[in-house]
């Protein structure tokens, strides 16, 4: 029998890839996605509910026969609304125990949740070991889920934890793409704030092989620190222009990996400087 999977918000930018290689692999999948801040493309190879993953009742029904959860669904915006952050928090966390809630009621096998880098916050290189000082609201949001996640390992769910750090490619939005794509981007501060470029594929190669992985918790970026001015001079030619300072902005990020390379076999295939010297 096929393995079956749950993945929540697989109509976004990582849980496209992730669908599509799991169903290469012959896996049976259900996808569960609120649809607000995607356009999903036609996927008449697996079942797509439209609902949040704060509905619990939707949350339930979805993982009928499942034996894996991806719960990658979740709001990583911010505005200066003052209910925004209750927001975030809202699916971020409170959706995350809704998922775990039912994966331990439906006897799913094991949920692997993607967190963030932004636990760290600026904290580098980041180690899973370290103490977390999140510096805005949805890396708090998702320190947060993280400690609901171990909760329920303690109640004898299996939950893995990934946290990626800043992933690119193809329908990505990250500072590569933008890049790429704008005519005339601009970069928030003096450019001097780094971050640890890591390929959606690379992360999807990690959520397919970690449901064999030990619980507990996992960077997933490549170990390399790259400056966002940096990364301006390896994409384009001309001068860039400067705006203000974002709010909460992270100033150092990347990742010692030295956990998942030593205790798994993923390792990082496409590294950013190679890849843009192709």
């Amino acid at each position: 029998m096929a393995m079956k999977i749950l993945v929540t918000g697989g109509c976004g930018f990582i849980g496209t890839h992730l669908v599509r290689a799991a169903r290469e692999r012959g896996w049976d999948v259900v996808v569960l996605d609120s649809m607000i801040s995607t356009t999903p493309s036609p996927r008449p190879e697996c079942a797509v509910l439209k609902h949040t993953v704060t509905n619990f009742d939707a949350c339930l029904r979805a993982m009928r026969g499942v034996h894996l959860v991806y719960h990658l669904a979740a709001r990583s915006d911010w505005t200066d609304r003052p209910q925004h952050p209750a927001k975030l928090f809202s699916v971020n966390t409170h959706g995350t125990v809704e998922v775990l809630t039912a994966a331990r009621i439906a006897g799913v096998q094991r949920v692997i949740f993607t967190s963030s880098a932004a636990v760290y916050g600026n904290c580098a290189p980041g180690r899973e070991s370290d103490r977390c000082h999140p510096v805005t609201i949805y890396g708090a949001s998702k320190l947060a889920a993280e400690e609901a996640c171990r909760g329920f390992t303690e109640l004898g769910l299996d939950v893995t934890i990934l946290r990626l750090f800043t992933v690119w490619g193809e329908g990505g939005h990250s500072a590569v793409e933008r890049f790429r794509s704008d005519s005339q981007p601009a970069i928030h501060g003096d450019g001097s704030q780094s971050r640890d470029f890591v390929h959606v594929d690379d992360v999807v190669s990690a959520l397919l092989a970690a449901y064999t992985w030990e619980p507990g918790v996992y960077n997933i970026g490549t170990g390399v620190e790259t400056s966002i001015l940096g990364l301006w001079r390896l994409l384009r030619s001309d001068e860039p222009a400067f705006a203000p300072w974002r709010t909460q902005d992270i100033l150092r990020s990347f990742a010692d990996i030295t956990k998942v390379t030593s205790t798994t076999t993923w390792r990082p295939r496409r590294l950013l400087h190679e890849e843009l010297a192709r």
